[in-house]
């Protein structure tokens, strides 16, 4: 009954991981993979049977595996490690990504890293775009020849721009 409890424990971590849309995969001290979620296997467009046991820079391109070999080793002495990178999908492109690695304990010490992948190619490029948005506001704000202020709810000046500095004869 305690082994069947735990098989149930089990098989429910497999389908919030399975149901996750991060990518997880775990490989081993020789960077070969041992498990990967759907996500993972959609973003890599293969069946789990065409990843599983194969080696990473045999499923990475030499780039992409050249940017995270060093990582994983690093992982693997016990470090936890959060990183970005871009890099290139069959079926998706390019893609920005928030790649954690966390070092997996077994018998004879660290043998494993979990590695959770997040797609954030929309988060950067709102980002982005926020930013070119910020940059021609504020070219507009101290550009115009108008005087523009903005107080705070307290009453206190909290931004003006050059004219208003140049027409009131002081600086904020």
């Amino acid at each position: 009954t305690e082994r069947k409890r735990a098989e149930e424990r089990l098989l429910e971590y497999e389908k919030v991981v399975e149901g996750l849309e991060e990518m997880i995969v775990v490989v081993d001290r020789d960077f070969r993979y041992l498990l990967a979620n759907r996500a993972f296997l959609n973003y890599r467009g293969l069946e789990r049977e065409q990843l599983i046991g194969r080696l990473v820079p045999d499923v990475l391109s030499p780039e992409a595996f050249d940017k995270v070999a060093d990582k994983l080793s690093e992982c693997l002495t016990g470090k936890a490690l959060k990183y970005e990178m871009r890099t290139s999908y069959p079926n998706h492109g390019d893609r920005d990504l928030l790649i954690s690695y966390i070092p997996i304990q077994g018998p004879s010490g660290i043998d494993r890293v979990a590695c959770v992948l997040q797609d954030i190619t929309e988060r950067k490029r709102a980002e982005e775009e926020l930013k070119r948005e910020k940059e021609i506001l504020a070219k507009i704000f101290n550009d115009i020849p108008v005087m523009i202020g903005f107080v705070g709810a307290d009453g206190g000046v909290k931004i003006v721009n050059p004219e208003w500095e140049k027409t009131m004869g002081w600086t904020l």
